[in-house]
């Protein structure tokens, strides 16, 4: 099988810090880029930068806990570049409370957030991957294996 130029990524929690240079970093090595995240103004001012500097952008407002707007998000990347090479799940909250002042809601936020729109995307996205031999990263902080005192839904501590 002949896989289509240029390879195409999709990157959610796009519009600031890592998600960001992320974009810029895959734009550099030739990735066309889907941009995902919750806020549409940042994300197409990062697009118009991609392309202004000669890379390939497309911005796709989605809520990564959303079913419908995951889907959406990949099906415009599809749409767009005829496939997704790669997978990078950036897209999180932290939010710090001691347990005893933690709430459901709170807790259950980060956990849609964090673990359920990764996992959305990720099973969304992964007959594309199987098809052009694609991957998943999946950004993580440190404090999944090292707790800070009153991280409560953030960490193990």
């Amino acid at each position: 099988m002949t896989r289509p130029d240029p390879k195409c990524a999709i990157v959610t929690g796009a519009a600031t810090g890592i998600g960001r240079a992320t974009a810029h970093a895959l734009a550099r090595d030739g990735y066309a880029v889907t941009l995902v995240g919750r806020r549409a103004e940042p994300l197409e001012q990062l697009a118009t930068e991609l392309r202004d500097n000669g890379g390939d952008a497309i911005a796709t407002p989605a809520d990564v806990t959303s079913p419908q707007e995951a889907a959406d998000a990949v099906d415009a990347t599809v749409k767009q570049f005829g496939g997704i090479d790669v997978v990078v799940n950036n897209a999180g909250v932290g939010d710090s409370a001691p347990l005893l002042d933690e709430s459901l809601e709170r807790w259950e936020k980060t956990l849609r957030i964090n673990l359920t729109g990764a996992f959305l995307i990720t099973q969304l996205a992964l007959p594309h991957l199987i098809e052009r031999r694609g991957a998943v990263v999946n950004v993580a902080s440190i404090n999944g294996v090292l707790a800070g005192s009153g991280w409560t839904s953030y960490s193990r501590r």
